[in-house]
C-alpha cells in the first residue's frame, strides 16, 4: 500500500541563472528545480501511485524511494533520477516508481509565467500492511 508522495523542495535554492530558460535545448544543469525564484511547479493533472512490487511482500517497514525528473514543457517527462531507493533496486520499487511517474499528466510548469521545463524532486512513500 502507498500512504503518500509529494514534492519535495530544497533547504535553499541557488540564484536564478541568468540566461534564458526557454532555449529549445537546454543543458541537464540549467533546467531550474522547484523552488527556485520564478519557478512555478508543474500542475498534476493525474498521478499514478506505484504498485507496491510483488517481491518485496515480506518487507514491513515503512520506507521511501526519492526520484528526480525533467517535466518538460510539451508535457513528457525524462530524466528520470533515483536520488535515493531501497536495497539498492533488489526488490523493485525504483522500477515500480519509475513506471508511475512516467504515467504521469501534468500541465506545464512556468518560469516567470512562462511555460517552461522544470526538474522536480518526488518522495514515495511504501508502507506494506498485510491483512
Amino acid at each position: 500500500m502507498i500512504s503518500g508522495f509529494g514534492v519535495a523542495f530544497p533547504r535553499g535554492f541557488k540564484p536564478f541563472p541568468p540566461h534564458n530558460h526557454q532555449a529549445d535545448t537546454p543543458s541537464e544543469d540549467s533546467i531550474p528545480r522547484v523552488g527556485e525564484a520564478g519557478v512555478t511547479p508543474p500542475v498534476f493533472l493525474h498521478k499514478e501511485q506505484p504498485k507496491y512490487p510483488e517481491q518485496a511482500s515480506k518487507i514491513t517497514q515503512q520506507l521511501y524511494v526519492i526520484v528526480e525528473a525533467v517535466f518538460r514543457k510539451d508535457g513528457t517527462i525524462d530524466a528520470i533520477k533515483i536520488l535515493r531507493g531501497y536495497s539498492k533496486g533488489k526488490y523493485g520499487f525504483e522500477e515500480a516508481t519509475i513506471e508511475a511517474v512516467k504515467k504521469w499528466r501534468f500541465s506545464p510548469g512556468l518560469i516567470n509565467g512562462e511555460p517552461a521545463d522544470i526538474r522536480v524532486t518526488l518522495k514515495f512513500d511504501f508502507n506494506h500492511r498485510s491483512t
